[in-house]
């Protein structure tokens, strides 16, 4: 990629100082991590800005993770509701996203998804393996590959 402007700085430098003011110190991160991509020259030939509520040929899964900082567990509802075509797997967990945190039912049900298309049953409820901040996983063994097969089949 190329070098950010001097624009793009000062708009993430700004964003940054609105969610530290709104968020606490450690919420500027969470804002500088898109910036790279806001240098990058790549343009979508076409994208697609709705309508989103249009019916689609498969059932659309969507995940939603109880406690997720990033995308409150509302928005994933909301989302379900707004697709005409949707179906939520809920996950009790924390931390954002459902991939990459723990849960062998959710990864059971996105396999099923991803490869023959069944649905999980509405309601769906799923738990997370591991509490955050605990001992059982380490960061690094998430990336060892024995750990990482055995908790992410669909990345190994």
């Amino acid at each position: 990629g190329r070098a950010p402007t001097q624009e793009i700085l000062a708009a993430f430098t700004a964003m940054g100082l609105l969610a530290s003011a709104a968020y606490g110190p450690l919420a500027p991160i969470i804002a500088w991590a898109d910036e790279p991509c806001a240098s990058w020259q790549a343009r979508a030939s076409h994208s697609y800005d709705g309508p989103w509520d249009r019916m689609t040929n498969q059932t659309v899964l969507v995940l939603g993770p109880t406690y997720d900082s990033a995308t409150p567990f509302e928005n994933s509802k909301a989302m379900a509701k707004l697709l005409a075509n949707a179906r939520l797997l809920t996950v009790e967990g924390y931390g954002h996203g459902v991939v990459l945190n723990p849960s062998a039912c959710a990864n059971d049900y996105i396999s099923k998804y991803l490869i023959t298309g069944e649905l999980p049953p509405k309601g769906a409820v799923c738990q997370q393996d591991v509490a955050p901040f605990s001992s059982a996983v380490s960061p690094s063994s998430l990336f060892s590959s024995g750990d990482w097969s055995s908790r992410h089949p669909l990345l190994a």
